[in-house]
């Protein structure tokens, strides 16, 4: 549910520390951290959403979501 509002408020980056299937399924990638620490500094001078954060969508629809579909916002695994 998280990761699925993060791609639609359009943040970049989402961050995870363990290679899973699931990580994965969710489109998760590895990258160099010199890459992630340079996404990340871009990132941070983007819009965000702000205020109190709400679900904003019904649990079928997310079930359904494909995180390809997602742009811009595009999930990242940090590398250790």
């Amino acid at each position: 549910m998280l990761n699925w509002h993060l791609a639609k408020w359009g943040f970049v980056l989402s961050d995870n520390k363990w290679t899973t299937p699931t990580a994965m399924q969710m489109g998760f990638c590895m990258i160099p951290r010199a890459e992630f620490r340079a996404h990340l500094s871009n990132a941070t001078q983007l819009p965000g959403k702000g205020g109190r954060w709400s679900v904003e969508i019904d649990l079928k629809t997310v079930a359904d979501w494909q995180p390809d579909s997602a742009k811009p916002a595009a999930a990242k695994l940090s590398a250790a």
